[in-house]
């Protein structure tokens, strides 16, 4: 009877101690770990790095070399940028200015997106809301790939009521509205309110490439 009460305490007390390793593994896991939009990538430096779902105005955040500036994964994932006419977010330099992947969301407003390969990345199944933002300078401006119920033109025209988007000869697009992610090419590229059709050499941006 001693030996069987030893032997029924020693597993209650293996089984506490599971439990409360358990208990201190979870609660340091959802503690410590970053439950929001923005992605903590290369692309954030120094006081940046305390950035969480949102930006707010005055700052600007450069993309380390083939990484975006802003990246947004997940389905629930959500990002705002918090900005001002007089104090805009600036994302300059980056292979994406701001990333959507995998149904995120995003809400920009008093962006200045330059210098990148693509402004803003919207994949599949995801959306972006975008007012009172300028885009200079990007190979691509705006690749919309989420939202393939409306018409093209009603897309185009509500992108270019609420923002701006300045052409030069840098631009390959103002909108793309087809991606292959495997060959990295670009098709349905629109520029100065007319389709364009690309040479093979402007309609990727080399992202097949496994130095990126």
């Amino acid at each position: 009877v001693s030996l069987f009460i030893f032997i029924l305490f020693s597993i209650l007390v293996l089984i506490c101690n599971i439990y409360f390793i358990c208990f201190i593994t979870h609660f340091c896991f959802f503690f410590f770990k970053q439950k929001t939009a923005y992605e903590m990538l290369r692309s954030l430096v120094g006081s940046e790095m305390c950035i969480r779902d949102r930006l707010n105005g005055g700052i600007t955040v450069k993309g380390a070399e083939g990484m975006p500036c802003v990246e947004v994964a997940g389905a629930d994932s959500r990002f705002k940028v918090c900005a001002t006419d007089a104090a805009p977010v600036v994302l300059k330099g980056g292979r994406d200015g701001v990333y959507l992947s995998g149904g995120a969301q995003c809400e920009l407003t008093h962006c200045t997106i330059e210098g990148n390969c693509r402004g803003l990345f919207e994949g599949f199944r995801c959306k972006a809301v975008v007012a009172k933002s300028c885009f200079i300078n990007n190979l691509f401006h705006c690749v919309l790939l989420g939202d393939r119920t409306r018409c093209r033109s009603d897309i185009i025209s509500s992108y270019a009521t609420a923002n701006k988007l300045v052409s030069s000869d840098t631009v390959r697009g103002d909108y793309v509205f087809t991606y292959n992610p495997v060959l990295d090419t670009y098709e349905e590229v629109h520029k100065d309110g007319g389709i364009v059709v690309l040479a093979s050499s402007n309609n990727t941006i080399g992202l097949s490439n496994p130095s990126w």
